[in-house]
């Protein structure tokens, strides 16, 4: 420029018409680009905040709690309830076993079966069932179960769990049964003995 003689405004105007065409397409760009940046960031504070909020309810409730393989049944995930309950610890049951082996022998292939239609149609499953515990006792639980599509295409599905202990009602409910069945048997009995003397024939005697 400066060999050509050209007139500084001259040249300022260039240098400013070159800018302002630059500063048009990548201003918004850059703008755009750190929106989404922000909208990132954000999100994934807001994915840790959940993930955080979800722990610490799944690890926190009153409730047995697990999360499972749905094709194959094996425990993915569980909390400390469900170890209570089940009386396996958390390292075992993610370690390989699966919802199966935790069921009553008796109730397996039932349970098996129903489960695996529930998945079939509404993807939802409810039982009252038994457990067998690794000490050998027998345990009732109500076991509701909900499937979780993945996220992503591609992402595995799982099921969650919550299984409520029944044992305590279900023992009253086996010892009222029991009372109710003695009680009904003991008035039968009284009954019978009752109706023996009531019908029972009159007998004479004379005297010669």
């Amino acid at each position: 420029y400066a060999t050509v003689s050209r007139p500084t405004s001259l040249i300022i105007a260039r240098w400013r018409g070159v800018v302002a065409a630059e500063l048009a397409i990548g201003l918004p760009a850059t703008l755009g680009l750190a929106g989404l940046v922000l909208l990132v960031r954000r999100g994934q504070r807001s994915l840790a905040a959940g993930e955080a909020e979800f722990r610490a309810a799944f690890e926190r409730t009153l409730i047995g709690a697990a999360q499972t393989d749905p094709e194959t049944g094996r425990f993915l995930r569980v909390n400390r309830r469900f170890s209570d309950i089940t009386g396996y610890p958390e390292a075992e049951l993610v370690g390989g076993m699966t919802f199966s082996d935790v069921t009553h022998p008796e109730d397996r292939e039932a349970d098996a079966a129903a489960f695996r239609a529930a998945m079939a149609s509404t993807g939802e499953y409810q039982a009252e069932k038994r457990y067998l515990r690794k000490d050998g006792s027998v345990a009732w639980v109500l076991v509701s179960v909900a499937l979780i599509p993945g996220s992503a295409p591609g992402e595995p599905r799982r099921t969650v769990a919550a299984v409520q202990d029944v044992t305590e009602r279900r023992t009253a409910e086996a010892r009222q049964a029991l009372l109710a069945r003695e009680v009904d048997h003991r008035a039968k009995n009284v009954l019978a003995v009752v109706q023996s003397v009531m019908f029972m024939p009159e007998t004479g005697s004379t005297l010669s």
